[in-house]
């Protein structure tokens, strides 16, 4: 799910006993309709959501403010900085001049207050966990088909974007034709088949 989908995501729309949530119509990048599977792990923080929501609001991500009332998170960039810093799998590094290659310096926030170095961040996206989930499907064996309807892509170009063929998916790809390989034994015409063809011409 897109970001924007998962933040305008409310309870009605979470199927617990389907196992599914409804991306409805005009909601959604494309503006079609469609549904994702929930997995376990999910179907836990979704149950979490739902025995702590308040009646106000309906939606699943939702933050309180100073009242306690829970309203709509509008955003998380931040907080997903500081867990992907935290987790090793990001960091914040000065801003530098393209051009100068010098440091880059916000603007003091009052009289007596210092320059501080602007900061930008470098690691991993939440964007990137699309992509993840695109391959995690296809190497479930999930059909092509099925995975570009719950990723929302339309057309194969885009899902293929997202569908990268990394280093591990090669050496997984090296792994699986040395053992068909391993599996091959000779026959007395000098040509090589499997054990599953030589079983067959066995009994023929």
């Amino acid at each position: 799910m897109r970001e924007g989908e998962i933040l305008g995501l409310d309870l009605s729309q979470v199927d617990f006993l389907r196992g599914v949530i409804h991306l409805r119509a005009g909601e959604t990048k494309n503006d079609e309709a469609r549904e994702v599977p929930i997995v376990p792990e999910l179907r836990t923080l979704l149950v979490e959501q739902r025995a702590k929501r308040q009646p106000t609001c309906p939606y699943v991500c939702y933050r309180l403010d100073r009242k306690d009332h829970a309203i709509r998170v509008r955003g998380f960039r931040k907080a997903w900085y500081s867990a992907c810093v935290r987790a090793g799998l990001g960091k914040m590094e000065p801003k530098i001049d393209r051009v100068t290659g010098e440091l880059l310096y916000a603007p003091p926030r009052g009289p007596r207050s210092k320059p501080r170095v602007k900061m930008v961040y470098r690691g991993m996206t939440f964007h990137d966990t699309r992509r993840s989930g695109v391959r995690n499907l296809v190497r479930a064996g999930v059909p092509e088909r099925v995975a570009m309807s719950i990723g929302g892509h339309k057309t194969r170009s885009v899902f293929e974007r997202y569908n990268i063929v990394s280093q591990n998916d090669v050496s997984e790809a090296g792994r699986k034709l040395e053992i068909f390989h391993s599996q091959k034994v000779g026959d007395n015409s000098g040509t090589e088949c499997t054990e599953v063809q030589r079983s067959s011409l066995s009994t023929n």
